[in-house]
């Protein structure tokens, strides 16, 4: 018995930190690089964006001009495509986010 109270005083005392990583998806002419990626719900994907380049991710209602950081809450599979050269159909210049469950940790 004194040896799980023992337990659960240490463990307790350990703080979980949660880390998410930031995962980058640039233009390199009419494609993206990379255009397909698997990252994690806690993880934030930096997107490259111009107004010559718009981005679409139409599972989240989002358009971006600009460079944008996403946050994917929710597993699944996620096109994201230019709507200049692409389509959410998945022709073109296009990609696909595939999103699981999930956070990278360490401890403090």
């Amino acid at each position: 018995m004194r040896l799980q109270i023992a337990v659960l005083m240490v463990l307790s005392a350990v703080s979980l930190q949660v880390q998410a990583d930031t995962v980058p998806v640039n233009i390199s002419g009419f494609t993206y690089t990379p255009s397909t990626l698997n990252v994690l719900t806690t993880d934030v994907v930096s997107f490259a964006a111009s107004g010559f380049h718009p981005l679409r991710i139409d599972a989240l209602n989002l358009n971006c001009t600009n460079n944008c950081q996403v946050s994917f809450p929710n597993p699944g599979s996620f096109i994201f495509f230019c709507t200049n050269h692409g389509s959410g159909a998945g022709t073109g210049m296009f990609g696909r986010v595939n999103v699981e469950e999930g956070f990278r940790n360490g401890f403090e």
